[in-house]
């Protein structure tokens, strides 16, 4: 049996920017953990300000070389671009990334940023707390597939280019866990998603839907699949982290409610992959 997950409290919102529903402090940081499973500690420095991480293998993506978890009072932002500067130097890249989910930082540090320049955006972090009122397709095949699988990495492939994305967050599959998803309309793969466990905490992987399958309620069945999956019930919560201008009205249906959100900026070179 699967534990009983936090219930929201307050009025139901699928507004990003709305107040969002209360949840333990414990539980909340360990929500937002769950955003940086990616972060090989293999390649990762301490800073006053948060955790700078450079992947070696990755260098044209903000995600594998940020500084992230970010943490600084309004007078140390100069103090904190600095230290910034000083991590990114060795490397000679032509672009920043901070992130972090500390809403009393983001409120003094986003206006800062965005009068220097940088590219701004938040996600609203969802957790699983309500009772779905959507039902999955009928018609849908969900199979548990290799990480490397040809059918997985077919909906991950734009004119025969592999998404360095996918890449990056398959390259920890060993040190994360969890599972890779595929859902199959007339056994062709049309649908995917996958999730992993950091903190007691089960977090989803990409939702994604091939063109020619969408609106038909594959990422519904997917949704559902993983929220009745034995293992993820065992955890404390269940969350997925959807963009500022991403479907929350889906996900609210699906039973998942706001109770924070990430925050990410981008300086420079705009032809880097900023991640998802």
């Amino acid at each position: 049996m699967g534990r009983a997950w936090p219930r929201p409290f307050g009025p139901a919102s699928v507004k990003a920017g709305a107040r969002p529903y209360h949840v333990a402090e414990d539980l909340l940081f360990r929500l937002g953990e769950t955003e940086y499973a990616t972060v090989d500690p293999r390649h990762t420095q301490p800073t006053p300000f948060g955790t700078f991480y450079a992947h070696p293998d990755f260098p044209d993506r903000h995600d594998a070389n940020q500084l992230c978890r970010v943490s600084c009072a309004p007078a140390e932002v100069p103090e904190m671009l600095a230290e910034l500067e000083r991590c990114y130097a060795p490397l000679g890249f032509d672009f920043r990334k901070v992130s972090g989910c500390r809403p009393d930082v983001w409120a003094h540090l986003e206006g800062e940023l965005t009068a220097r320049g940088w590219k701004v955006w938040t996600c609203a972090m969802m957790l699983f707390s309500a009772e779905p009122i959507r039902n999955p397709s009928r018609s849908l095949d969900v199979r548990t597939v290799p990480p490397d699988s040809a059918d997985l990495e077919s909906l991950f492939r734009t004119d025969g280019q592999l998404d360095r994305g996918f890449e990056f967050a398959r390259s920890q599959f060993q040190r994360m866990g969890g599972e890779y998803l595929v859902g199959y309309l007339d056994d062709r793969p049309a649908c995917c998603t996958g999730w992993f466990v950091q903190g007691r905490v089960a977090r989803f992987r990409y939702v994604l839907t091939a063109p020619w399958a969408r609106s038909q309620g594959c990422a519904t069945s997917l949704i559902r699949h993983v929220q009745r999956h034995a293992e993820v019930r065992a955890q404390d919560g269940l969350v997925i982290f959807v963009k500022e201008d991403g479907p929350l009205r889906l996900y609210h249906d699906l039973g998942f409610r706001v109770v924070g959100q990430v925050w990410e900026a981008t300086w420079g070179d705009e032809s880097v992959d900023q991640g998802d």
